[in-house]
């Protein structure tokens, strides 16, 4: 079953959402706390893992024998630069690349997962339950 957290579940569109959810088989839990009103909370799992061997795991879930090739990263700065002018939802930017550059990305303040009472769930499960 997919989870999904709405935040301001109490509201009009929030309530609305909630309904469509559940009538879409999530499970949903809806939060409407004056907490988290104007917060910002890092959201990740319990893992730590490299860029590469994030998408070895993402291949294992989807059962994906495709080989992976090595990309300078100018060259992806390149492509990015073409795919964020592109219409649509193209998974390609340099704020993105930007981030996977520093390397650490690693989510370690528990903020979340103590004001939702959410636990983590580890990479290969979520990655088995998208895929």
């Amino acid at each position: 079953m997919r989870t999904a957290l709405v935040l301001g579940g109490g509201g009009f569109i929030g309530s609305h959402l909630v309904r469509r959810l559940k009538q879409e088989g999530y499970f949903v839990r809806a939060v409407d706390l004056d907490v988290v009103t104007g917060a910002t909370f890092e959201l990740g799992g319990p893992d730590i893992v490299s860029w590469n061997e994030f998408w070895e795991r993402l291949k294992r879930a989807r059962r994906s024998r495709r080989p992976s090739i090595h990309v300078p990263v100018l060259l992806m700065r390149l492509n990015a630069l073409v795919t964020e002018r592109l219409p649509g939802d193209i998974p390609l930017t340099n704020d993105l690349l930007t981030m996977l550059e520093h390397g650490d990305n690693v989510v370690s303040d528990t903020t979340a997962v103590e004001t939702f009472a959410l636990p983590l769930v580890p990479l290969d499960e979520q990655l088995r339950r998208a895929a």
